[in-house]
């Protein structure tokens, strides 16, 4: 048996609870602003208010979609509004103001995977000559090394002195604590 109220008055209980949990201001509005969005959405979509016991896995599904799909909305963007929709369900079933929560079904998106930025070949150019203009062989060392070989400045920096050997066209470099373990890159 579910206890009655509307949305409005729970979520107004739900982070009142918060607050007395001691959830930051970004948190608790961060929070309001997702629900305020669930809220616009379904009043746009149904033409009515959300009743708390009348929400449907597929609302949140749709809810979901929508922001992807017509929002254009990033994923990151999305699973912060689905996580406060989640939490608020999740809390509103425990009060008892509804059977289940209609959003634990529903998963995030994936994010897209960040791609690693580097510098264009006429920044890259501009950056070596600087260096070689500077004349400091360790630090044309270096820049040779995180250029040349691909290594990140952690890689560098680990670096020992028998890790690196020079042959007359070509050398060798250890990585002992990289990205995958050690490597060895030629």
């Amino acid at each position: 048996m579910t206890i009655e109220t509307d949305f409005t008055s729970a979520q107004n209980q739900w982070l009142a609870h918060l607050q007395a949990q001691g959830k930051s201001p970004h948190t608790r509005a961060a929070y309001r602003r997702a629900l305020a969005h669930f809220v616009r959405w379904y009043g746009a979509t149904y033409d009515a208010s959300p009743q708390l016991d009348e929400l449907l896995p597929r609302d949140i599904a749709d809810w979901q979609a929508h922001q992807q799909t017509i929002e254009k909305a990033k994923p990151a963007t999305i699973n912060q509004r689905l996580t406060a929709l989640s939490r608020f369900l999740a809390w509103a079933s425990g009060q008892g103001f509804l059977a289940g929560n209609p959003a634990a079904g529903v998963s995030g998106i994936r994010p897209e995977a960040r791609q690693p930025k580097s510098l264009t070949d006429r920044d890259l150019r501009r950056f070596l000559r600087a260096v070689d203009a500077d004349g400091h062989p360790r630090d044309i060392a270096m820049v040779a090394l995180l250029s040349g070989a691909g290594l990140r400045v952690g890689e560098l920096l680990a670096l020992k002195v028998g890790d690196v050997t020079l042959g007359e066209r070509s050398g060798q470099v250890v990585v002992r604590r990289g990205k995958h373990r050690g490597a060895h890159l030629p």
